[in-house]
This record gives C-alpha cells, sequence and structure tokens, in this order.
C-alpha cells in the first residue's frame, strides 16, 4: 500500500492532538510544538506520522501539521510515496513556506 496523503486520521491520532492542544499545553504555542516534535520524533512508521499530520491538519494546526510532515520526510518518503503524492506534499510544504496558511 502506497503511502497517500488521502490516507485518513484514526481517532487516537486525533486524540493525540486533541491531548497536545487541550490537555497538555492549551494556548501555548511554543510547548505545543515542542510536545509535537517530541511526539514525532518516536514515530517510526510514516503511515503513522502522515496520519498525525493529517489529524493536525483537520484542527488547522499548519506548525504541528508541518512538524508531522517533516517526519514523514525523515522517514524516507522517496520510497514510498507515489509521484503524485510527492507534488501533494511538496505543495503543501511550499504553501505553508509562503505563509499561505493562516
Amino acid at each position: 500500500m502506497a503511502l497517500s496523503w488521502r490516507t485518513l486520521p484514526e481517532e487516537k491520532d486525533h486524540r493525540r492532538i486533541k491531548d497536545i492542544l487541550d490537555i497538555k499545553a492549551p494556548g501555548d504555542k511554543v510547548k505545543q510544538e515542542k510536545l509535537a516534535r517530541h511526539q514525532a520524533k518516536v514515530i517510526t512508521d510514516p503511515y503513522k506520522a502522515l496520519r498525525r499530520a493529517r489529524a493536525a491538519l483537520d484542527r488547522k494546526e499548519y506548525d504541528l501539521t508541518k512538524i508531522f510532515l517533516q517526519r514523514v520526510i525523515e522517514l524516507d518518503y522517496e520510497k514510498i510515496l507515489e509521484a503524485q503524492d510527492k507534488a501533494a506534499l511538496a505543495d503543501i510544504s511550499f504553501a505553508y513556506d509562503m505563509g499561505l496558511f493562516f
């Protein structure tokens, strides 16, 4: 199964993002990003990292989304993403870098 941006997050992924945002660091963006980086660091499955990114995106938490997308890249996405999904991931990352997410 190819890794796809269309991969939907599981309930557990939503719960993890909710824990960061609403329980462990409500309103503290610096701590939220630190917690997300820690979560991302321990993820070894690119599918899980992508699901977590999608869960963050569902909450419109673009900084957290980018952290988990970077983890997908670290986990060697070149070998597992379909060409169209590589382009979609690059477009999302580019849009974020250009400040198109508000």
